[in-house]
C-alpha cells in the first residue's frame, strides 16, 4: 500500500516486504515497530534504486506514519547487515555504499573545560 501511495514500481512492493522479513529477524532491530521496518526497508530500497524512484525519509515516514528520525535510525540499524537483507532479484542502480556509508558511529561529545558537554 505505501509502495502504491509512493508512486513506486509494483515489483517494489516484493523487494520491501523481503526486506522487512529479513531486517525483523535481526538483533539489532528486536522491539522496533513494524511500521518503522517498513518505512526503513522502502527507504533502504529506494535508495539503492535510480534517482526517479528515490524519497527521502521525511516523505517516506509521513506515509508510513513514522518521524523521520526513526526512518533514518531503523536504517542505519540495518546498515550493517545489508547483503543479508535484499532480495537476490533486486538489483541496485548505487553501490551499497550508499547505505553501508551511513556513519553508524556516534560522534564523541565534545567538554568544555568545566566538564559541560559544548555547544556545536
Amino acid at each position: 500500500r505505501h509502495v502504491t501511495k509512493l508512486q513506486l514500481p509494483s515489483e517494489y512492493v516484493g523487494y520491501v516486504s523481503y526486506v522487512t522479513e529479513k531486517a525483523s529477524d535481526l538483533e539489532q532491530i528486536y522491539g522496533k515497530q513494524y511500521q518503522t521496518i517498513v518505512a526503513a526497508a522502502i527507504y533502504i530500497i529506494c535508495s539503492l534504486s535510480e534517482e526517479k524512484y528515490r524519497r527521502s525519509a521525511k516523505e517516506i515516514g509521513q506515509f508510513v506514519g513514522v518521524a523521520e528520525a526513526t526512518v533514518r535510525q531503523a536504517r542505519t540499524d540495518i546498515a550493517p547487515d545489508l547483503e543479508k537483507v535484499l532480495p537476490p532479484q533486486f538489483k541496485p542502480t548505487e553501490p551499497l555504499s550508499v547505505i553501508k556509508g551511513v556513519d553508524t558511529k556516534k560522534r564523541p561529545m565534545s567538554v568544555e573545560a568545566d566538564g559541560r558537554a559544548a555547544k556545536r
